[in-house]
Order: C-alpha cells, then structure tokens, then sequence
C-alpha cells in the first residue's frame, strides 16, 4: 500500500512541474490574504479569540489535495509537530515577523521520517496534503494541511 502512495505522490509532484495538474492544487501564500478575523469571547477561557472567517474561495479548498511551497520548521519534534513558513526567517527571532497575516501553516504527517525531514529544516520545501480550515479549535492554527507529505524541491 505504501509503495502505491509513494508513486502516486511521485506522480503528483511531476504533474506538477509539467503543469498537468490545475493551478488550482497548487497554491500560492496569496490565496490567505482573505482570511478576516472576528474578536469572540470565551467564557471557557476568560480571553477574547480572533476567530478567522474563510471566503468562498477558500472554503472550495477545504479538505482538498493541495501543494504549498515554504520552510519547513520543527515545533516538537517527538510530538510530530511541524509547521510550514512563508519565509525562511528563523523562528523565535524578532526580526522573523513577515508582512504576510498568515505565515504559518500547521503540518499534520501520518508517519513524519524524522532524519529525512532533519536535511530540510529552515529550507525550501513543497509540502503535498489536504488543506483544512480551522475556526473551532483554538489549540491548533487556522491553517492546517493534514495527511502532509514533504517534496523537497
């Protein structure tokens, strides 16, 4: 089974780069430009959360197979937890803010290969999954691609 899935993600990624796939699939960080917030109250939490609302265009990509080129970043590397940069400054630094509203996107590997992934973190990658919008869960960002898999470039 996993050597078909690794095939077809071959096979994506070449469809790719010859332009056989729509540029539908392939997105760039512009398409999260239209991302608008709205302050929310949790009386679970005593705060105020800015709950993000997706436009149609967007909402047409929920749950699609999508591929979104940026820098891959470890958050937790024993929980698996990843995040995808739209720039490659280094996090932590305060000099790393982008002008882009939505520079990171959390990064969902069904089975990560951490030594592989060691050889590309802060650089350059093409990250293949399906794109979902979270507006419910605030432990988890807003954009999320679950099912990821890392296609260097």
């Amino acid at each position: 089974m996993k050597t078909y899935y690794s095939l077809f993600i071959s096979f994506l990624l070449w469809s790719t780069s010859v332009g056989h796939i729509s540029a539908q699939r392939y997105v760039s960080w512009t398409i999260f430009d239209s991302i608008k917030y709205t302050e929310q109250w949790s009386e679970e939490y005593q705060a105020v959360y800015e709950i993000p609302q997706f436009d149609t265009a967007l909402q047409a990509l929920n749950g699609e197979l999508i591929a979104l080129t940026g820098y891959l970043f470890p958050i937790h590397i024993e929980e698996g937890i990843f995040i995808l940069k739209s720039t490659g400054k280094p996090l932590g630094c305060c000099m790393s803010h982008s002008d882009d509203p939505h520079p990171l996107i959390q990064l969902r590997f069904d089975e990560p290969d951490i030594e592989r992934m060691k050889k590309y973190f802060s650089k350059e990658v093409t990250i293949l999954g399906n794109l979902v919008l979270n507006a419910e869960d605030i432990w988890s960002l807003e954009l999320i691609i679950n099912h990821s898999v890392l296609a260097h470039r």
